[in-house]
This record gives C-alpha cells, sequence and structure tokens, in this order.
C-alpha cells in the first residue's frame, strides 16, 4: 500500500525544483481570486483576504528562497558579480513594471471613466500631477496593486548586498538584522519606513515584509544544509506536523469569525482586537509569521507526497502561472479592468458566490492563455523579453562599475526628488480642506484650533451611494466654527440583507473606525480628546450606532440621519421580553467574543444618542433580518432609545417626514453634537 502512495512523490533529480514554481502558480492563482469581486467557491482555497496568512506573503517567501537557491552556487561557482549582475538586472525591469503599471493606472484614472479593479472612491493619493509623476519616478507613489511590486522591486535590488554577506558566512549578521528592523517597525512603524514613505504602499512596508524575504533568502542560500535537517523526518510526518497547525489556524479564524473564541482557554483574550494585532498584515505580526510558515510547510509538504496526482490534475494551470509569475500578477491587474468593463460580466460582480466565481475563472483563464500566447510569440520570435534583453555589467569584470552605477542612479532619484518633488509639494495650498483628501479619506483640522487643547474629533460615516469625503464637505464650516476636526473615511459596504456580510463587514471596518480616531502620526503632535462625536448617514447611521456599542468608552455622543437601527442594545441588567438579550447583529449580548469585555449597562450611561428619521426605500433603511425586521422605523427608533434612556443615557429622536429633508436633519444633527460637546476650543 505504502509502496503504491510512494509512486505519487515528488522524485528530485537536482535541476529546477517544479514544485516551488507550482506554488509560485498557486499564489498567483490565490492572488487573482482574491483581488476579483468577494467571496466565492475558491475562497476556502485562496484564504480570500480574510485568512491568517494571504498569498502575498507566499509569493515574497518563495521569491528570497528562489533566489538564493539559484545565486548561492552562482557565487561559489563563478563569484559574487555572475549573480550580482543578472539580480539587478532583474532589479531593473521590476522598476519598469512598476512605474509603467502605475502610469497606466493613473492615466486610465483622470481620463477615463471605466470601471477600475479599485473603487474610485479611494482615489489617487495626490491631486498635483507634476508630483504625481517624480513620486512615481522616484518610487514615492504607487497605485493600488503596484505595491507589492515596488516592495518586491526593492528586495531584489538589495539582495545583492545580502548575497555578498552571505557568501562570507555573515549570516548570523544578515538574519539578526533583518529581524531587528522587523521588531523596530512593530513598534515604530512611522521611524522604520524603509527605504521612504510611500503613498499608497499601505499594506506592504518594507520594513515589516523584508523579514519573510531575507529569512527565505538565507535557507535559500543554505538549501543543503536546510535539506538535511528537513529529512530527518519524512516528507509525510512532516506534512502530519504542518496539517495540525494549520487545522488549528483554520479552526481559530472560524472561531474568531463566528464569535467563539472568547471561552476557549489560552486563546480567549485573543477574540477582540488582539486577534487583529496577532495577525496584522501590514507590519506582518507575529502570528502572521507563523500562519505563514505553516502554510508554507504544509504546502511545500503536500507537493512532495502527492506530486504526481496533484501535477496531472493542475499542473497544466500552475506551473505557467509560476513560471511567468511576475508577467501573470501585471497581466491580471490590466485584465480586471476589461472583466469590469464588459457589462454582462461586472453585472456577476459580488450578486452571489457562484457569480464571484465566474469572474475569477474568467480573469484567470484570460491570465492564463495572455501569458501562454506571449510564450509562443517569444518562441517563434527567438526573443526573450525579459532581463536578459538589458545590457550586462559583466564584460566590465570591475566591482566599482557595478557600485558605482548603483550608487549614480539612488544619486540620480535622491537628487530629483528634492529639486523637483519637494518644491512641488511645497508650493500646494495650505488650506487644510485640500490637504486631507488621501485615497478616499478627509481629515480637516481648524486652523485657528487651540495648540494646547484636545481636538475634538468627529468621525462622519457616509451612506453607500456617497464616500467620506463627500459626506464631510457640508460639515466643514459647522465644524469650523465649533472648533472640530473631522476625520471621514470611505468604507465598502457590503450586503445589508446578509447578516452574515454585516457582522464580516463591522469586524473589519470598526477596529479601522477606533484606530482612526486614536492619537497617532497621521494627527502629528496635536492632542486627540479620549471621546469622539459619531455622524453616520444611511448605512453609516448602523455603522455609527455600532460604534457606540463596540466602544462607549471612546464615544461621546452620535447622531444619525436616514434608518433606524436593527439592533436591540439589551444588555443582562437591560433584557425583557419584548427586547431580549441576542448575539450581535440582532443585539449586544456576545459583545465580550469581539472586544474582550462585554457590553456594561453603565458604560451605555456617558453615550448621548439623537435619531433623525427619514423617509427611505433603501434596503439600508429596512431591518430585513432579526427581532425587529417587519417594524415600522419610528417604533424600531423608540425601543433602542427607551433602552438606552433605562440605562441612563440621553437619548432624542426626530422625524422629517417630507422627502428632502437631509439638510434640516444635519443641521438639527450638528446642533446635538454640538450640545454634547460643550463650547469650541478657544483659538
Amino acid at each position: 500500500m505504502m509502496g503504491s502512495f510512494r509512486r505519487w512523490w515528488y522524485a528530485e533529480d537536482g535541476r529546477r525544483d517544479l514544485r516551488l514554481d507550482f506554488l509560485r502558480g498557486y499564489a498567483v492563482f490565490a492572488m487573482v481570486c482574491d483581488h476579483v469581486a468577494g467571496i466565492s467557491w475558491f475562497s476556502p482555497f485562496t484564504g480570500g483576504n480574510r485568512f491568517v496568512t494571504s498569498a502575498a506573503e507566499g509569493f515574497v517567501l518563495l521569491a528570497g528562497l528562489v533566489l538564493g537557491m539559484v545565486y548561492g552556487p552562482r557565487i561559489a561557482r563563478d563569484g559574487w558579480l555572475a549573480a550580482a549582475d543578472p539580480i539587478l538586472r532583474r532589479a531593473a525591469v521590476l522598476y519598469g513594471v512598476t512605474v509603467g503599471l502605475t502610469l497606466v493606472f493613473v492615466g486610465l484614472f483622470q481620463f477615463t471613466d471605466l470601471r477600475l479593479w479599485l473603487d474610485r472612491a479611494y482615489g489617487l493619493g495626490l491631486t498635483d500631477p507634476v508630483e504625481l509623476v517624480v513620486g512615481t519616478l522616484t518610487l514615492h507613489f504607487v497605485y493600488h496593486g503596484t505595491d507589492i511590486l515596488l516592495l518586491y522591486c526593492v528586495l531584489i535590488a538589495v539582495s545583492p548586498l545580502l548575497l555578498l554577506a552571505l557568501s562570507r558566512g555573515r549570516w548570523p549578521l544578515v538574519l539578526a538584522s533583518s529581524w531587528l528592523v522587523w521588531l523596530a517597525h512593530q513598534f515604530y512603524p512611522a521611524q522604520v519606513a524603509i527605504p521612504w514613505t510611500v503613498t499608497n504602499a499601505y499594506y506592504f512596508p518594507v520594513a515589516g515584509w523584508q523579514v519573510i524575504f531575507v529569512s527565505a533568502l538565507i535557507v535559500g542560500f543554505y538549501r543543503e544544509d536546510a535539506a538535511r535537517f528537513f529529512r530527518k523526518l519524512p516528507a509525510g510526518v512532516w506534512l502530519g506536523v504542518f496539517s495540525v497547525g494549520l487545522a488549528v489556524l483554520i479552526v481559530i479564524q472560524r472561531a474568531h469569525d463566528t464569535g467563539r473564541l472568547a471561552p476557549w482557554p489560552i486563546l480567549g483574550p485573543m477574540a477582540g482586537d488582539l486577534y487583529y494585532q496577532v495577525f496584522d498584515k501590514r507590519s506582518v505580526a507575529i502570528g502572521r509569521l507563523v500562519a505563514t510558515v505553516i502554510v508554507a510547510g504544509f504546502t511545500y509538504a503536500l507537493a512532495t507526497v502527492v506530486w504526481v496526482p496533484l501535477k496531472r490534475a493542475l499542473g497544466w494551470l500552475l506551473l505557467p502561472l509560476g513560471f511567468s509569475s511576475l508577467r501573470a500578477y501585471g497581466t491580471h491587474l490590466l485584465l480586471i479592468v476589461a472583466v469590469y468593463n464588459l457589462d454582462p460580466l461586472a453585472a456577476l460582480y459580488d450578486r452571489s458566490r457562484t457569480g464571484n466565481t465566474v469572474l475569477q475563472i474568467v480573469t484567470v483563464g484570460l491570465t492564463l492563455a495572455v501569458i501562454v500566447a506571449w510564450k509562443r510569440l517569444e518562441r517563434g520570435l527567438g526573443v526573450d523579453v525579459g532581463a536578459a534583453m538589458l545590457p550586462s555589467l559583466l564584460p566590465h569584470q570591475r566591482r566599482r562599475v557595478l557600485i558605482g552605477a548603483a550608487s549614480g542612479l539612488l544619486l540620480v532619484l535622491a537628487a530629483t526628488t528634492v529639486l523637483v518633488a519637494g518644491p512641488v509639494r511645497a508650493s500646494r495650498s495650505a488650506d487644510p480642506t485640500d490637504l486631507a483628501v488621501d485615497a478616499g479619506l478627509l481629515r480637516y483640522v481648524p486652523q485657528d484650533a487651540a495648540p494646547d487643547r484636545p481636538l475634538t474629533v468627529l468621525l462622519v460615516l457616509h451612506d453607500a451611494d456617497t464616500t467620506g469625503p463627500e459626506a464631510a464637505r457640508p460639515l466643514l464650516v459647522p465644524a469650523s466654527q465649533n472648533g472640530w476636526a473631522i476625520i471621514a473615511p470611505t468604507l465598502a459596504y457590503g450586503d445589508w440583507s446578509d447578516p452574515e456580510q454585516v457582522v464580516e463587514g463591522m469586524l473589519v471596518h470598526l477596529p479601522l473606525l477606533r484606530d482612526l480616531v486614536q492619537p497617532g502620526e497621521a494627527w502629528g503632535d496635536r492632542a486627540i480628546g479620549e471621546r469622539v462625536l459619531v455622524l453616520g448617514e444611511g448605512r453609516g447611521a448602523h455603522a455609527a450606532v455600532a460604534f457606540a456599542l463596540f466602544y462607549p468608552e471612546s464615544t461621546d455622543a452620535i447622531a444619525t440621519i436616514g434608518p433606524a437601527p436593527c439592533v436591540v442594545p439589551s444588555t443582562a441588567q437591560l433584557a425583557t421580553p419584548e427586547a431580549p438579550a441576542l448575539p450581535f447583529p440582532y443585539g449586544v449580548e456576545d459583545l465580550e467574543q469581539y472586544v474582550g469585555d462585554e457590553l456594561e449597562t453603565a458604560e451605555l450611561r456617558a453615550v448621548a444618542v439623537w435619531m433623525g428619521l427619514l423617509p427611505d426605500d433603501a434596503v439600508a433603511a429596512t431591518c430585513p433580518w432579526g427581532a425587529l425586521a417587519g417594524r415600522p422605523p419610528r417604533e424600531r427608533a423608540d425601543l433602542f432609545l427607551t433602552l438606552l434612556r433605562r440605562a441612563g443615557a440621553r437619548a432624542e429622536v426626530s422625524e422629517y417626514p417630507d422627502s428632502g429633508s437631509d439638510e434640516r436633519a444635519r443641521e438639527d444633527a450638528v446642533r446635538f453634537l454640538s450640545s454634547e460637546a460643550g463650547p469650541a476650543s478657544p483659538s
């Protein structure tokens, strides 16, 4: 029996390790699926960008591993320059792809009305065209999606120096330096911005992500030593070990997402914000690193043990994607635009899991077709479009030529940034409302706000058919009069009629909203008040209510415009037969599972609530689920506010039966918030 299974194992022949190409192709496949539409039938296998690690970590890990495996022996055989030359030419290609794709998407954003793969509401992040072009050329600006290419470009560019150190046996120094940079980034991310701060590169800061690449590079460089260690146990045993680890990760993630993690021993405290901190993607937190190692070990062991059936079933798809991973990634970004602008396909977007699956199949299929056709065209022409086309430095046989060229390039980039980008940035308007709009986020601080007093922050939450900046603009004048700062993000709301999507969306949005109103680099040296004001309209009204219930200790007052709430705020002390204690999103009974603490009645006493009810036929104005389903808006509002009053909170409701009353309701909401916030700070 065991003999028949052994026939499935990967047969090593000393040549290229096809398992790595297969896994790299799988990473590309997963990234394409996770970038197209939402949850699909592929999501359990790709992670759907919601798991504790993602394909991006795998992509970076494989890049470092393969680089060490390929160029370690080359350095030993032909010297360091023989390895540095092709690597730097590869970095030059990555630079060209990053800059080219960024400029293409900027052009599509500015000069067309096409649907792009990221909602236009997120904006470009820069408004000055000169600064935008200069920032792109100096790698200070990327478009959403080309950020990981910039990360890859930087890592490849510095890898010759890392390989030089490894070739001299300095791997402990390289490893320790990498992990120290990572550790510093966990605590001081703003101060450890390596090599510099990049607009729109939010999810892939080099200082955090480099630890995956560098650690894998070292393992690849010392491949034989690593192989001897892992051969101490059969591949089947390693598969069993990593399978257990993967199962634990899946159970933790599912328990957290369904609110069942809090009662667990040891892991229970992770039910709140700690879960997001431990598995944070942007900083590559420690939990994410552990998860990446487990998933990488599992997939490699699986590809080893069942290679023959895997290759037979999926090799036709994943191997071509793996052989041309960079080309496939860049191609899919452009193909997403095509798919989203073909009406029959665009109509499937986020309509159902099946519709999303169809979109992903089409995009993956087109990506595969393009790279296969591209390779055939290259073979027909006898040309390999890539790093090999760039001139080599090897004929000079002088290391100082290579170092001088790299140094000169860095000097030109720095000089260009100082001489051109600096004056452009300084010449922009000093109006804070102009400077505030950044990638769908408006941040406003009154110019005459007293510097020695904490700012009162107004968090503005928009409706489904507007953006954060659009919702906040009518509030800039009253905010200035009251001495308030404004923070207005743009949120991607899910389907309100599906309570599971409501919970998933709230669990993503609410921690982010709380982070936005905390002191930090974005606010500079300004002190921020401990409690914030919240104003929500439409879908934002539901988010405002949830924010106050999740974080009453951070909420001074909320005002909602439009719908009545669907949640019953019954704590154990407030519950009645008519208003029982229910789990979120129907109630607040299990909030401990999401934030780590039960909602106490005393905490609601300090929160003031005003509701302005507008006539609205939108789905978000109704309650399609829960204990309040089917009840009229005023009845829902009265029940909600009655419970808050019993807790000692100040609660008011106003009805606006006439259509077109939005502006009047907004004025009343501001008046209420102003009365709760107190007088404006003196200038």
